[in-house]
């Protein structure tokens, strides 16, 4: 609006000075290198640019710990705000890496207070052996343990699926009764049940061997025992030593225990879901898709995003003009998606460097408007009009 206002006046000024020139023969060439000055002022008081919208930060979500993706809830371009839930994972084999490395801890813990009594080596291994004889007993009795836990879960699913399948043949054999469901159809699904009915058998059959293997550690653990208490005597080991190496380890542990929790602790992770911790922002990458797996200690990021707020206006002025701009330096900005609507803006950044474009040397600049920022959209190509 400014530049079409300033061309209005120009064009009047040109009119009225023609007519005066006309008036005055006598003065008629210098008047009109008055005017063509006038003109190239006017000209020389901005510039024209063109540029798009960029992104001041991008924002990198990782998961940098042993997980599966569920299921993504958004798509590339997606506009979120804070607590919407982005994806769905499950890292329960990392939980229970948690729950063993403590219990590492607690058996270290225990060999320490034996070693710190002056007891013999073998009095150390049976304080040892009677502390994972409690703890494989307590597991199996209070049904904690983590490997037989699994297998629970398995049989759970395997049921639950199959009371899903069986539900779905009734109905359809109600179908097939009036001709709307083909006999092949339900033949597929009695197999489909007859298959989730050997997969339920087969992880019932494995948690039996499981629990008889539990069983039997538990046996030899207390012969074992049996078999040290029988073999004490006066014999002396270096215990110090011994102690300060129960030391380094457990010290080693918990440190290690202290970097699996904290990986946990993420302002975005929230329970079992990635979810935005910021009040507005746009999916820009989305880098995985669902059943993805993802390592431990990942370095790639599994999406990005910006900020709606972080959004600025970044234009290419030819070197010739960087010198008349500075920050600050008010500018106007115009959006190719809405022509009609200028923005007023101002100079924010300017690069330190040249870039070559279309083999013309670029200046970096960026614009900030003063309002409306919401209006802006990653990758929107801009007009501008800057100032000095």
């Amino acid at each position: 609006m400014r530049k079409w206002w300033s061309m209005f006046i120009l064009s009047m000024s040109i009119f009225g000075t023609g007519v005066w020139v006309t008036g005055c023969s006598g003065k008629e060439t210098k008047a009109a290198v008055v005017v063509e000055q006038q003109a190239e002022e006017v000209e020389e008081n901005k510039v024209d640019v063109f540029g798009k919208v960029e992104a001041n930060v991008i924002r990198e979500i990782y998961v940098d710990f042993p997980t599966s993706i569920e299921k993504v809830y958004v798509k590339t371009g997606d506009e979120v705000k804070r607590g919407d839930k982005l994806v769905s994972i499950n890292y329960e084999g990392y939980k229970n890496d948690i729950l063993k490395k403590e219990q590492e801890i607690q058996l270290l813990e225990i060999e320490l207070a034996a070693a710190n009594r002056n007891l013999s080596p073998e009095s150390i291994q049976i304080a040892q052996k009677s502390s994972e004889l409690a703890l494989k007993k307590n597991l199996l009795e209070s049904g904690t343990d983590s490997e037989i836990k699994v297998i629970q879960e398995k049989i759970a699913l395997a049921d639950e699926k199959f009371k899903v399948a069986h539900k779905e043949y009734e109905a359809s054999e109600q179908l097939a009764e009036m001709g709307d469901v083909a006999k092949h159809e339900l033949e597929k699904m009695v197999l489909n049940m007859k298959q989730l009915t050997n997969s339920k058998r087969e992880y019932e059959a494995n948690l039996e061997k499981l629990y008889a293997q539990k069983q039997l550690e538990i046996g030899e653990l207390a012969t074992t025992i049996k078999s040290l208490q029988t073999t004490v005597d006066n014999a002396h080991a270096d215990k110090i030593t011994y102690a300060k190496k129960l030391n380094m380890q457990i010290q080693i542990a918990q440190i290690e225990l202290k970097n699996m929790k904290d990986k946990l602790t993420k302002s975005y992770l929230k329970e079992n879901a990635i979810v935005v911790d910021k009040e507005n922002s746009v999916i820009c990458d989305l880098l995985i898709q669902e059943g993805s797996l993802l390592e431990e200690n990942s370095k790639e990021p599994i999406l990005r995003m910006v900020d709606t707020e972080d959004l600025v206006i970044t234009v290419d002025v030819p070197e010739s003009f960087i010198g008349h701009i500075a920050v600050g330096s008010k500018a106007e900005a115009t959006l190719l998606a809405n022509k009609e609507q200028v923005l007023e803006a101002k100079v924010s950044r300017i690069a330190n460097q040249s870039v070559v474009v279309n083999g013309e040397n670029m200046i970096k600049v960026d614009l900030e408007l003063q309002e409306n920022k919401g209006i802006l959209k990653k990758g929107y190509e801009v007009d501008a009009t800057i100032f000095y």
